[in-house]
């Protein structure tokens, strides 16, 4: 079994740990400079009209579609450096952030909906190909991330193994309301620690 698969099916049992919650709640605070460098990771993205599309539509519970792409860049960012995986930050970075670039609203009830767990991620990464031209990796990123819900394609690389997991850890937060857009919060550096709240 490929060892980034065992990461990722060791991160998600994990998950539900007492530590593990602490662990991922920490990665909310960083040191200014890496949420410097985050921010301007994701910068070209901000700006880009295609992107900024995903705002006018709901993923979970009140979080746009935009929101939830920015708090999986942010958490697969935080689960990569506070766990030293070494993996291509631009790659894992850029697949957060277009990994659910569909384009339509799917709450509105139309029958080809009903598949859109299983078709989202093909639709978000023909997208991706072809407003941005992206890698092979980060195409597996974006096709990867329903795994094991759409059981065909799984995450090949340590960072389709990281958004896989950074998704569904997001996705539950949003869905149960119990933070928003935790990722891109203003930072504020922590005056007796030197640490950056986000």
């Amino acid at each position: 079994m490929d060892r980034f698969l065992i990461i990722f099916i060791f991160l998600t049992a994990a998950a539900s740990h007492p530590a593990a919650v602490h662990f991922l709640r920490k990665g909310r605070e960083v040191s200014a400079d890496r949420a410097e460098k985050f921010n301007a990771m994701i910068e070209e993205y901000e700006r880009s009209q295609i992107i900024q599309q995903m705002d006018t539509y709901i993923q979970h519970g009140e979080t746009t579609t935009l929101e939830h792409c920015r708090n999986v860049a942010w958490m697969s960012y935080i689960i990569n450096r506070n766990l030293r995986l070494n993996s291509d930050e631009e790659s894992l970075v850029r697949g957060a952030m277009m990994h659910d670039m569909f384009l339509y609203d799917w709450h509105d009830g139309k029958p080809e909906r009903k598949r859109h767990g299983f078709d989202h991620p093909g639709i978000a990464c023909r997208n991706a190909v072809e407003y941005f031209g992206i890698s092979e990796k980060e195409q597996n990123i974006i096709t990867s991330h329903m795994w094991p819900l759409n059981i065909r394609y799984l995450p090949r690389c340590r960072e389709a193994a990281i958004v896989c997991f950074a998704d569904k850890y997001c996705a539950v937060l949003e869905t149960l309301k119990i933070s928003r857009n935790f990722a891109f919060r203003t930072v504020k550096v922590c005056r007796s620690t030197g640490e950056a709240g986000i």
